[in-house]
């Protein structure tokens, strides 16, 4: 987990907010539940972009994100469900875009975006025709914030 989002989340729960992480179970050997500094994390397996997996010949990849996908929906609305999020704060989206995009749908929580500079080359590089930047799209135009880690990168994403 990054150490932004811990530090993010720390401050939060000082301020009284209930603060919960969902991360990508990566590597793959992590706890699916785990807790630090009294924040409960969730992990979940992320897999992203199944015509890249094809491309590349990675058949077990491809194969695992036919079956988890779906899979990982079901325990995220689930998840989500239980816990009524009221904000949102998607980190790094690249991975989870359908995931959110979808959560953000059922559930209209406030979303707020963070970026960062490895994200914000490779969207300049998206095809405006693909999939993905759709969902890009999509969850910029919906989000009450969008955070960089400096003010060079947010000039530059605009």
């Amino acid at each position: 987990m990054q150490s932004a989002t811990l530090e993010i989340g720390k401050y939060l729960l000082k301020k009284g907010w209930i603060v919960k992480i969902i991360t990508n179970k990566y590597p793959i050997d992590l706890k699916s539940k785990d807790k630090l500094d009294s924040i409960n994390i969730r992990r979940f397996i992320f897999l992203s972009n199944p015509m890249e997996y094809f491309l590349s010949l990675r058949i077990d990849l491809l194969l695992g994100w036919i079956i988890l996908k779906p899979l990982t929906l079901i325990n995220l609305i689930i998840y989500f469900n239980r816990y009524r999020p009221k904000f949102v704060n998607l980190h790094f989206p690249d991975h989870q875009l359908l995931e959110c995009y979808i959560l953000k749908k059922i559930f209209g929580f406030k979303l707020i975006l963070s970026l960062h500079g490895d994200e914000v080359e490779r969207l300049q590089k998206l095809n405006k025709l693909t999939f993905r930047y759709f969902l890009y799209n999509k969850l910029f135009i919906s989000s009450i914030f969008i955070t960089g880690c400096s003010s060079y990168l947010l000039v530059k994403f605009n």
